[in-house]
């Protein structure tokens, strides 16, 4: 492993006295600084290690709230409009979790607000529908109920000709037949009807139109 050799003169005022000399072995150094090196390299590790787990744990004692209010914020998105119970804190982050409760707040109130008007216009369309179908079913029952009236006070006159009996007789007969199909038509109104199209004598038709204004 090979020697230091360190020498120095040994003088007394002006008088040398001769030479004090030392050897230092080297025998056992490299193993020596090995074992540093080892606890060096050992020690930094476990710094680097110590120092990694630090952060790991600073960030998720950092990130963990950001993380519900994010969960918070997604649950929004699916449509849930109740608040996520969130620590209280006092700091930037509960800024944000106080933005997140007026915005959840301020969107469950338009959203009753919607709920309220769309029933409204539910309410208003069937009173529309109502109206246009009470409409309908005044036009559809007006016109056979004054024929019919009409027929009924010319055959309480009694002074027709039978043939004209018949004739008004008939007319009384198809008008009650409309109205009763009328209302029939009001009890199911909201069902489906197929609409039916067939051949109709246009001739036959005025002349029954004439029949039930004949009275005006």
């Amino acid at each position: 492993g090979g020697v230091i050799d360190v020498a120095t003169p040994l003088n007394v005022s002006s008088k040398r006295f001769g030479t004090l000399r030392f050897g230092y072995s080297l025998d056992g150094l490299a193993d020596h600084l090995g074992q540093r090196k080892r606890k060096a390299l050992a020690l930094t590790v476990s710094a680097a290690a110590a120092m990694i787990l630090l952060v790991t744990l600073a960030a998720g004692v950092m990130v963990r709230p950001i993380r519900r209010l994010v969960d918070a914020l997604d649950s929004v998105r699916l449509g849930k409009l109740e608040p996520v119970s969130l620590p209280e804190r006092h700091d930037e982050l509960g800024d944000l979790q106080n933005s997140y409760r007026m915005m959840i707040d301020r969107l469950a109130k338009e959203k009753t607000g919607r709920e309220r008007t769309q029933d409204l216009l539910a309410r208003t369309e069937k009173m529309a529908t109502v109206g246009t179908l009470a409409a309908g079913i005044a036009h559809e029952v007006n016109s056979p109920l004054t024929g019919a009236m009409h027929s009924v006070r010319a055959l309480e006159a009694g002074d027709l000709p039978p043939a004209k009996q018949d004739r008004y007789l008939q007319v009384l007969s198809e008008s009650l037949e409309r109205i009763r199909r009328a209302v029939s038509q009001l009890f199911d109104y909201s069902s489906v009807h197929v609409t039916n199209i067939t051949d109709c004598d246009l001739s036959r038709l005025v002349a029954k139109t004439l029949e039930f204004l004949e009275y005006r």
